[in-house]
Order: C-alpha cells, then sequence, then structure tokens
C-alpha cells in the first residue's frame, strides 16, 4: 500500500483479505476457539473499518489492523475469565486447571 494515498473500500477490502489467514493464526493462538477466532477477526474487521479515517499512516495498515485483532482477543479473554468460563476447554486433559496444576485434591 502507498504511503500517502488514502484507504478506499476496495483497498481495505483487498488488504483485509490479504491477511486474513494471519489475522485468523494470531486469534487463534490467543483464543485456541475456532469459533471465537472468527468472531473476534471479524469484529476485529468491522471495527478497523468504523475507525478507517483515524489511519494516518495507510503503510501501516497490516500492523494497525492486526493490533486491533490482538485487542479484540484480548477483550474476549477478559470477557471469557469475567464469566466463570476461565481457560475451559483450553486444556487438552480434564485433569488441568487455569493454573496448570492438577484439579485432584492432594
Amino acid at each position: 500500500m502507498e504511503g500517502g494515498a488514502a484507504v478506499d473500500a476496495r483497498t481495505f477490502q483487498t488488504e483485509a483479505l490479504k491477511i486474513e489467514k494471519l489475522l485468523y493464526h494470531i486469534s487463534y493462538a490467543m483464543l485456541r476457539n475456532e469459533s471465537d477466532c472468527e468472531d473476534a477477526v471479524q469484529e476485529a474487521v468491522l471495527r478497523a473499518w468504523q475507525r478507517l479515517p483515524g489511519l494516518q499512516n495507510p503503510q501501516f495498515f497490516e500492523t494497525w489492523l492486526t493490533r486491533i485483532v490482538i485487542n479484540e482477543c484480548k477483550s474476549q479473554l477478559r470477557r471469557r475469565s469475567r464469566s466463570g468460563a476461565g481457560c475451559a476447554g483450553l486444556w487438552r486433559t480434564p485433569a488441568r486447571n487455569c493454573c496448570g496444576g492438577s484439579s485432584a485434591r492432594r
């Protein structure tokens, strides 16, 4: 993307699609849940579109959108921990808790 050019709808779509897999991988690495990660990427792209006028340097579009995805993932993780879901579903074995230790009483 050229440094001084404003980002129009077509450019936004093209550039977002170029990094779609990267955004998905980052989101999945943080959330470990396919559905949540798809929601996070979709929400981040929507937020980026809404905040597009605030993008001062179009050459940093990829970094800017990636940061929005990371922030959305962090928001989802905070909501997850407040709702009591914590890291439910993150561990493959039921004998682990959020701290990585055994949930069995000693």
